[in-house]
């Protein structure tokens, strides 16, 4: 398990793969170009984060918290347009 606690930092051009990120603390980071892949993200906080894609199909997200807008980043993989 990795204890993660970026409050209102950079975590740019990352790479978690295979990771335990439960509970996490991402709130107000710019995650920017940080790549995500089959990671437990469970409970993780995501509140003001910035410029995350995660894909909810290969990453486990129960009980995430997200905020709006950015909580659209979860929809990217789909291509799909949101008007």
């Amino acid at each position: 398990m990795v204890y993660l606690d970026c409050f209102k930092a950079e975590l740019k051009r990352s790479f978690f793969i295979a990771t335990s990120l439960i509970e996490a603390d991402f709130a107000d980071t710019d995650i920017k170009e940080t790549f995500f892949r089959h990671c437990n993200l469970n409970r993780s906080n995501f509140c003001g984060a910035l410029n995350y894609v995660i894909d909810p199909l290969v990453n486990k997200v129960k009980k995430a918290k997200f905020s709006f807008p950015e909580v659209l980043g979860l929809l990217h993989g789909f291509d799909i347009k949101i008007i």
